[in-house]
Protein backbone atom coordinates (compact mmCIF):
# COMPACT_ATOMS: atom_id res chain seq x y z
CA UNK A 1 0.00 0.00 0.00
CA UNK A 2 1.19 3.55 -0.69
CA UNK A 3 1.89 5.84 2.25
CA UNK A 4 -1.12 7.84 3.36
CA UNK A 5 0.23 11.05 1.87
CA UNK A 6 0.47 9.39 -1.55
CA UNK A 7 -3.10 8.17 -1.27
CA UNK A 8 -4.25 11.67 -0.41
CA UNK A 9 -2.35 13.19 -3.28
CA UNK A 10 -3.74 10.63 -5.70
CA UNK A 11 -7.27 11.33 -4.54
CA UNK A 12 -6.84 15.08 -4.70
CA UNK A 13 -5.07 14.97 -8.05
CA UNK A 14 -7.91 12.91 -9.48
CA UNK A 15 -10.23 15.82 -8.66
CA UNK A 16 -8.14 18.39 -10.58
CA UNK A 17 -9.05 19.26 -14.18
CA UNK A 18 -6.83 17.44 -16.66
CA UNK A 19 -4.59 19.53 -18.88
CA UNK A 20 -4.03 17.08 -21.75
CA UNK A 21 -5.33 17.65 -25.28
CA UNK A 22 -7.95 14.89 -24.86
CA UNK A 23 -9.12 16.50 -21.62
CA UNK A 24 -9.48 19.89 -23.31
CA UNK A 25 -11.52 18.28 -26.09
CA UNK A 26 -13.70 16.56 -23.49
CA UNK A 27 -14.31 19.85 -21.66
CA UNK A 28 -15.19 21.58 -24.93
CA UNK A 29 -17.60 18.75 -25.84
CA UNK A 30 -19.25 18.93 -22.42
CA UNK A 31 -19.61 22.69 -22.73
CA UNK A 32 -21.26 22.36 -26.16
CA UNK A 33 -23.53 19.53 -24.95
CA UNK A 34 -24.62 21.53 -21.90
CA UNK A 35 -25.49 24.57 -24.02
CA UNK A 36 -27.37 22.41 -26.52
CA UNK A 37 -29.29 20.76 -23.68
CA UNK A 38 -30.25 24.17 -22.23
CA UNK A 39 -31.38 25.47 -25.63
CA UNK A 40 -33.46 22.37 -26.30
CA UNK A 41 -35.14 22.68 -22.88
CA UNK A 42 -35.85 26.39 -23.49
CA UNK A 43 -37.35 25.61 -26.92
CA UNK A 44 -39.57 22.91 -25.44
CA UNK A 45 -40.82 25.26 -22.71
CA UNK A 46 -41.64 28.02 -25.25
CA UNK A 47 -43.51 25.53 -27.44
CA UNK A 48 -45.55 24.23 -24.49
CA UNK A 49 -46.35 27.80 -23.43
CA UNK A 50 -47.60 28.78 -26.90
CA UNK A 51 -49.67 25.64 -27.25
CA UNK A 52 -51.04 25.93 -23.73
CA UNK A 53 -49.87 22.43 -22.82
CA UNK A 54 -47.46 21.03 -20.29
CA UNK A 55 -47.49 19.75 -16.76
CA UNK A 56 -48.21 21.89 -13.68
CA UNK A 57 -45.23 23.01 -11.64
CA UNK A 58 -44.26 21.44 -8.35
CA UNK A 59 -41.66 22.25 -5.68
CA UNK A 60 -39.36 19.58 -4.26
CA UNK A 61 -38.21 21.18 -0.99
CA UNK A 62 -35.29 19.18 0.40
CA UNK A 63 -34.42 18.86 4.08
CA UNK A 64 -32.16 21.65 5.28
CA UNK A 65 -29.85 22.04 8.25
CA UNK A 66 -28.43 24.65 10.61
CA UNK A 67 -24.80 25.67 10.18
CA UNK A 68 -22.47 27.77 12.26
CA UNK A 69 -21.91 31.30 10.92
CA UNK A 70 -19.98 34.39 12.10
CA UNK A 71 -23.23 36.09 13.14
CA UNK A 72 -24.76 33.00 14.75
CA UNK A 73 -26.71 30.14 13.21
CA UNK A 74 -27.81 30.11 9.58
CA UNK A 75 -30.02 27.50 7.93
CA UNK A 76 -28.90 26.15 4.56
CA UNK A 77 -31.79 25.20 2.30
CA UNK A 78 -32.09 23.69 -1.14
CA UNK A 79 -34.82 22.45 -3.44
CA UNK A 80 -35.96 22.19 -7.02
CA UNK A 81 -38.85 23.43 -9.13
CA UNK A 82 -40.07 20.88 -11.67
CA UNK A 83 -42.80 20.65 -14.26
CA UNK A 84 -45.09 17.80 -13.31
CA UNK A 85 -47.24 16.53 -10.50
CA UNK A 86 -45.72 15.34 -7.24
CA UNK A 87 -44.94 11.62 -7.21
CA UNK A 88 -47.56 9.66 -5.30
CA UNK A 89 -46.45 7.65 -2.26
CA UNK A 90 -45.84 3.96 -3.05
CA UNK A 91 -48.15 1.15 -1.98
CA UNK A 92 -47.31 -2.40 -0.88
CA UNK A 93 -49.51 -3.66 -3.72
CA UNK A 94 -47.74 -1.72 -6.50
CA UNK A 95 -46.76 -3.98 -9.39
CA UNK A 96 -43.35 -4.07 -11.09
CA UNK A 97 -44.93 -2.19 -14.01
CA UNK A 98 -46.24 0.55 -11.69
CA UNK A 99 -42.81 0.84 -10.08
CA UNK A 100 -41.16 1.06 -13.50
CA UNK A 101 -43.47 3.90 -14.54
CA UNK A 102 -42.86 5.72 -11.26
CA UNK A 103 -39.08 5.46 -11.70
CA UNK A 104 -39.35 6.69 -15.28
CA UNK A 105 -41.34 9.74 -14.12
CA UNK A 106 -38.68 10.49 -11.51
CA UNK A 107 -35.76 10.23 -13.91
CA UNK A 108 -37.53 12.05 -16.77
CA UNK A 109 -38.11 15.23 -14.77
CA UNK A 110 -38.43 18.62 -16.52
CA UNK A 111 -36.79 21.42 -14.59
CA UNK A 112 -38.10 25.00 -14.40
CA UNK A 113 -35.16 27.45 -14.59
CA UNK A 114 -35.52 31.08 -13.55
CA UNK A 115 -38.42 30.35 -11.19
CA UNK A 116 -38.66 32.70 -8.19
CA UNK A 117 -39.57 31.19 -4.83
CA UNK A 118 -40.20 32.60 -1.37
CA UNK A 119 -38.87 30.61 1.58
CA UNK A 120 -40.36 31.09 5.06
CA UNK A 121 -38.80 29.72 8.24
CA UNK A 122 -39.15 30.80 11.86
CA UNK A 123 -40.62 34.24 11.14
CA UNK A 124 -38.11 35.08 8.39
CA UNK A 125 -38.56 35.12 4.62
CA UNK A 126 -36.04 35.11 1.78
CA UNK A 127 -36.36 34.75 -1.97
CA UNK A 128 -34.33 32.65 -4.38
CA UNK A 129 -34.23 31.99 -8.13
CA UNK A 130 -33.71 28.55 -9.67
CA UNK A 131 -30.68 27.86 -11.87
CA UNK A 132 -30.73 26.29 -15.33
CA UNK A 133 -31.42 22.84 -13.80
CA UNK A 134 -34.28 24.11 -11.65
CA UNK A 135 -32.39 24.11 -8.32
CA UNK A 136 -32.58 26.90 -5.78
CA UNK A 137 -30.31 27.47 -2.78
CA UNK A 138 -30.79 29.87 0.10
CA UNK A 139 -29.52 30.75 3.55
CA UNK A 140 -31.90 32.06 6.17
CA UNK A 141 -31.61 33.14 9.81
CA UNK A 142 -34.93 32.62 11.60
CA UNK A 143 -36.00 34.94 14.40
CA UNK A 144 -37.49 32.07 16.40
CA UNK A 145 -36.71 28.37 16.79
CA UNK A 146 -38.83 25.32 17.47
CA UNK A 147 -38.33 23.44 20.72
CA UNK A 148 -37.69 20.28 18.68
CA UNK A 149 -34.65 19.54 16.47
CA UNK A 150 -36.80 19.85 13.36
CA UNK A 151 -37.77 23.36 12.26
CA UNK A 152 -40.71 23.52 9.83
CA UNK A 153 -40.95 25.94 6.91
CA UNK A 154 -42.62 26.51 3.55
CA UNK A 155 -41.59 27.35 -0.01
CA UNK A 156 -44.01 29.28 -2.24
CA UNK A 157 -43.68 29.64 -6.01
CA UNK A 158 -43.90 33.36 -6.84
CA UNK A 159 -43.05 33.30 -10.53
CA UNK A 160 -44.39 31.71 -12.66
CA UNK A 161 -47.48 32.43 -10.57
CA UNK A 162 -50.27 29.86 -10.46
CA UNK A 163 -53.76 29.65 -9.04
CA UNK A 164 -54.04 27.99 -6.65
CA UNK A 165 -50.49 28.82 -5.51
CA UNK A 166 -47.83 26.11 -5.45
CA UNK A 167 -46.58 25.66 -1.85
CA UNK A 168 -44.35 22.97 -0.40
CA UNK A 169 -43.37 22.25 3.19
CA UNK A 170 -39.89 21.31 4.36
CA UNK A 171 -38.02 20.43 7.55
CA UNK A 172 -34.63 21.77 8.62
CA UNK A 173 -32.45 20.10 11.25
CA UNK A 174 -31.11 22.10 14.18
CA UNK A 175 -29.30 20.09 16.87
CA UNK A 176 -27.62 22.42 19.40
CA UNK A 177 -27.38 19.58 21.97
CA UNK A 178 -25.35 17.30 19.66
CA UNK A 179 -22.24 15.53 20.94
CA UNK A 180 -21.18 14.46 17.44
CA UNK A 181 -22.58 14.13 13.92
CA UNK A 182 -22.84 11.17 11.56
CA UNK A 183 -22.21 11.07 7.81
CA UNK A 184 -23.49 7.94 6.10
CA UNK A 185 -23.52 6.54 2.61
CA UNK A 186 -26.83 5.10 1.37
CA UNK A 187 -26.39 2.46 -1.35
CA UNK A 188 -25.19 -0.85 0.13
CA UNK A 189 -24.72 0.86 3.50
CA UNK A 190 -28.33 1.21 4.64
CA UNK A 191 -30.11 0.27 1.39
CA UNK A 192 -29.51 -3.04 -0.38
CA UNK A 193 -28.59 -1.82 -3.87
CA UNK A 194 -25.98 -4.18 -5.36
CA UNK A 195 -24.35 -1.16 -7.02
CA UNK A 196 -21.31 -3.29 -7.88
CA UNK A 197 -23.56 -5.54 -10.01
CA UNK A 198 -25.10 -3.45 -12.78
CA UNK A 199 -28.04 -5.68 -13.75
CA UNK A 200 -29.11 -6.41 -10.18
CA UNK A 201 -28.82 -2.73 -9.26
CA UNK A 202 -30.95 -1.77 -12.27
CA UNK A 203 -33.62 -4.33 -11.37
CA UNK A 204 -33.82 -3.02 -7.79
CA UNK A 205 -33.98 0.59 -8.97
CA UNK A 206 -36.57 0.24 -11.72
CA UNK A 207 -38.83 -2.57 -10.51
CA UNK A 208 -39.09 -2.00 -6.74
CA UNK A 209 -40.42 0.92 -4.71
CA UNK A 210 -39.49 2.28 -1.28
CA UNK A 211 -41.65 -0.29 0.53
CA UNK A 212 -40.20 -3.23 -1.40
CA UNK A 213 -36.56 -2.21 -1.08
CA UNK A 214 -34.61 -3.92 1.68
CA UNK A 215 -32.43 -2.50 4.41
CA UNK A 216 -29.67 -4.35 6.25
CA UNK A 217 -30.62 -5.92 9.60
CA UNK A 218 -29.98 -3.68 12.59
CA UNK A 219 -29.53 -0.45 10.64
CA UNK A 220 -32.56 1.35 12.10
CA UNK A 221 -31.59 0.45 15.69
CA UNK A 222 -27.93 1.40 15.17
CA UNK A 223 -28.65 4.76 13.56
CA UNK A 224 -31.31 5.55 16.16
CA UNK A 225 -28.81 4.75 18.92
CA UNK A 226 -26.20 7.01 17.31
CA UNK A 227 -28.74 9.81 16.95
CA UNK A 228 -29.73 9.57 20.62
CA UNK A 229 -26.18 9.11 21.89
CA UNK A 230 -25.54 8.49 25.57
CA UNK A 231 -26.33 11.89 27.07
CA UNK A 232 -29.72 12.52 28.68
CA UNK A 233 -30.58 15.34 26.22
CA UNK A 234 -28.28 14.70 23.28
CA UNK A 235 -29.57 14.58 19.71
CA UNK A 236 -26.89 13.87 17.11
CA UNK A 237 -27.62 14.83 13.49
CA UNK A 238 -27.23 12.30 10.70
CA UNK A 239 -26.38 13.39 7.15
CA UNK A 240 -26.59 11.13 4.11
CA UNK A 241 -24.08 11.71 1.30
CA UNK A 242 -24.67 9.54 -1.77
CA UNK A 243 -24.00 9.40 -5.49
CA UNK A 244 -27.66 8.61 -6.15
CA UNK A 245 -29.42 11.26 -8.30
CA UNK A 246 -31.64 13.97 -6.81
CA UNK A 247 -34.49 12.50 -8.88
CA UNK A 248 -34.67 9.63 -6.35
CA UNK A 249 -34.99 11.96 -3.35
CA UNK A 250 -38.62 11.09 -2.56
CA UNK A 251 -37.95 7.36 -2.92
CA UNK A 252 -35.05 7.53 -0.44
CA UNK A 253 -37.03 9.63 2.06
CA UNK A 254 -39.97 7.20 1.85
CA UNK A 255 -37.59 4.25 2.24
CA UNK A 256 -36.02 5.62 5.43
CA UNK A 257 -39.39 6.55 6.92
CA UNK A 258 -40.87 3.12 6.13
CA UNK A 259 -37.92 1.31 7.77
CA UNK A 260 -37.74 3.72 10.77
CA UNK A 261 -34.23 4.88 9.83
CA UNK A 262 -33.62 8.35 11.35
CA UNK A 263 -34.26 11.17 8.89
CA UNK A 264 -31.51 13.56 7.92
CA UNK A 265 -30.52 15.95 5.13
CA UNK A 266 -29.48 14.24 1.89
CA UNK A 267 -26.65 15.30 -0.41
CA UNK A 268 -27.20 13.67 -3.80
CA UNK A 269 -25.96 14.31 -7.34
CA UNK A 270 -27.40 15.96 -10.43
CA UNK A 271 -27.02 13.62 -13.38
CA UNK A 272 -27.76 16.26 -16.02
CA UNK A 273 -25.26 17.55 -18.57
CA UNK A 274 -23.19 20.20 -16.81
CA UNK A 275 -20.75 22.85 -17.91
CA UNK A 276 -17.14 21.70 -17.29
CA UNK A 277 -16.75 24.15 -14.37
CA UNK A 278 -19.40 22.13 -12.53
CA UNK A 279 -17.91 18.70 -13.25
CA UNK A 280 -14.67 18.91 -11.28
CA UNK A 281 -16.37 17.64 -8.10
CA UNK A 282 -19.09 15.62 -9.81
CA UNK A 283 -17.33 12.25 -9.70
CA UNK A 284 -18.07 9.80 -6.90
CA UNK A 285 -15.01 10.71 -4.80
CA UNK A 286 -15.12 14.42 -5.61
CA UNK A 287 -18.84 14.68 -4.81
CA UNK A 288 -18.49 12.98 -1.43
CA UNK A 289 -15.33 14.82 -0.40
CA UNK A 290 -16.89 18.15 -1.32
CA UNK A 291 -19.94 17.66 0.89
CA UNK A 292 -18.11 16.00 3.77
CA UNK A 293 -15.66 18.91 3.90
CA UNK A 294 -18.59 21.34 3.81
CA UNK A 295 -20.35 19.58 6.67
CA UNK A 296 -17.19 19.62 8.78
CA UNK A 297 -16.81 23.34 8.09
CA UNK A 298 -20.48 23.99 8.93
CA UNK A 299 -20.13 22.20 12.29
CA UNK A 300 -16.67 23.25 13.48
CA UNK A 301 -17.24 22.20 17.10
CA UNK A 302 -18.49 18.67 16.40
CA UNK A 303 -16.57 15.42 15.85
CA UNK A 304 -17.94 13.06 13.19
CA UNK A 305 -18.60 9.35 12.66
CA UNK A 306 -18.35 8.13 9.04
CA UNK A 307 -20.25 5.07 7.78
CA UNK A 308 -19.95 3.46 4.34
CA UNK A 309 -19.30 0.20 2.52
CA UNK A 310 -16.45 -1.55 0.75
CA UNK A 311 -18.18 -1.72 -2.63
CA UNK A 312 -16.91 1.53 -4.10
CA UNK A 313 -14.45 4.10 -2.71
CA UNK A 314 -15.81 4.92 0.75
CA UNK A 315 -12.68 3.62 2.55
CA UNK A 316 -10.38 5.75 0.39
CA UNK A 317 -12.60 8.82 0.70
CA UNK A 318 -12.96 8.51 4.47
CA UNK A 319 -9.23 7.86 4.87
CA UNK A 320 -8.55 11.13 3.07
CA UNK A 321 -10.92 12.94 5.43
CA UNK A 322 -9.30 11.33 8.47
CA UNK A 323 -5.83 12.35 7.29
CA UNK A 324 -6.97 15.94 6.82
CA UNK A 325 -8.98 16.14 10.05
CA UNK A 326 -7.62 13.47 12.44
CA UNK A 327 -9.03 15.17 15.56
CA UNK A 328 -12.51 15.51 14.05
CA UNK A 329 -13.21 11.86 13.15
CA UNK A 330 -14.20 9.56 16.04
CA UNK A 331 -14.67 6.35 14.07
CA UNK A 332 -15.17 4.95 10.56
CA UNK A 333 -17.37 1.91 9.90
CA UNK A 334 -17.15 0.10 6.55
CA UNK A 335 -19.70 -2.59 5.74
CA UNK A 336 -18.01 -5.54 4.01
CA UNK A 337 -20.10 -6.38 0.95
CA UNK A 338 -17.47 -8.43 -0.90
CA UNK A 339 -18.23 -12.15 -1.38
CA UNK A 340 -16.47 -14.42 1.09
CA UNK A 341 -14.42 -15.94 -1.73
CA UNK A 342 -13.08 -12.55 -2.84
CA UNK A 343 -10.68 -11.14 -0.28
CA UNK A 344 -8.59 -8.76 -2.40
CA UNK A 345 -10.87 -5.82 -1.62
CA UNK A 346 -10.92 -6.79 2.06
CA UNK A 347 -7.13 -6.71 2.08
CA UNK A 348 -7.16 -3.24 0.49
CA UNK A 349 -9.63 -1.92 3.05
CA UNK A 350 -7.67 -3.42 5.94
CA UNK A 351 -4.49 -1.77 4.66
CA UNK A 352 -6.30 1.56 4.41
CA UNK A 353 -7.57 1.02 7.95
CA UNK A 354 -4.07 0.41 9.27
CA UNK A 355 -2.88 3.64 7.64
CA UNK A 356 -5.85 5.52 9.08
CA UNK A 357 -5.13 4.21 12.59
CA UNK A 358 -1.81 6.07 12.46
CA UNK A 359 -3.87 9.26 12.70
CA UNK A 360 -5.68 7.91 15.74
CA UNK A 361 -8.87 7.17 13.81
CA UNK A 362 -10.23 3.59 13.96
CA UNK A 363 -11.56 2.21 10.68
CA UNK A 364 -13.47 -1.05 11.11
CA UNK A 365 -14.37 -3.40 8.28
CA UNK A 366 -17.50 -5.05 9.69
CA UNK A 367 -19.51 -7.99 8.42
CA UNK A 368 -22.77 -6.67 9.84
CA UNK A 369 -24.36 -3.73 11.62
CA UNK A 370 -24.24 -5.49 15.00
CA UNK A 371 -20.43 -5.38 14.99
CA UNK A 372 -20.43 -1.64 14.28
CA UNK A 373 -23.06 -1.04 16.96
CA UNK A 374 -21.03 -2.98 19.56
CA UNK A 375 -17.88 -0.98 18.79
CA UNK A 376 -19.78 2.33 18.93
CA UNK A 377 -21.09 1.35 22.36
CA UNK A 378 -17.54 0.63 23.53
CA UNK A 379 -16.48 4.05 22.21
CA UNK A 380 -19.23 5.76 24.20
CA UNK A 381 -21.04 6.87 21.05
CA UNK A 382 -24.24 4.88 21.56
CA UNK A 383 -26.01 2.67 24.05
CA UNK A 384 -25.62 -1.09 23.50
CA UNK A 385 -28.35 -2.71 21.36
CA UNK A 386 -30.16 -4.18 24.36
CA UNK A 387 -30.18 -0.81 26.12
CA UNK A 388 -31.31 1.33 23.22
CA UNK A 389 -34.91 2.58 23.64
CA UNK A 390 -37.44 1.70 20.92
CA UNK A 391 -37.72 3.94 17.90
CA UNK A 392 -40.35 6.65 18.26
CA UNK A 393 -42.98 6.91 15.52
CA UNK A 394 -42.47 9.75 13.05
Amino acid sequence: MRPMSDTNNATELSMQPAQSTSARWKRAALRAAARTDDRFDALRRRLHSRLGVGDPNTICAYMGYAAAAPAGTVFKLRGRVLAGKRQEAPLDSDSAWANLLATYRRLESDEVPGARVQISLGGTQVEAVTDHEGYYEAEITPTRHSATPWQRGTVRLLNPATEPPVIAEFAALHAPSADFAVISDIDDTILVSDVTHLLRAARLLFLQNARARLTFPGVAAFYTALQRGVGPASFNPIFYVSSSPWNLYDLLIDFMAFHAIPAGPLFLRDYGIEEPAHTEASGHAGHKLLHIEQLLADHPNLPFVLIGDSGQKDPEIYATVAARHPTRIRAIYIRDIAPATVNSRDNEVEQIGRATSVHGVPMLLVANTAAAHAHAAQMGLALPPASAPPTEPR
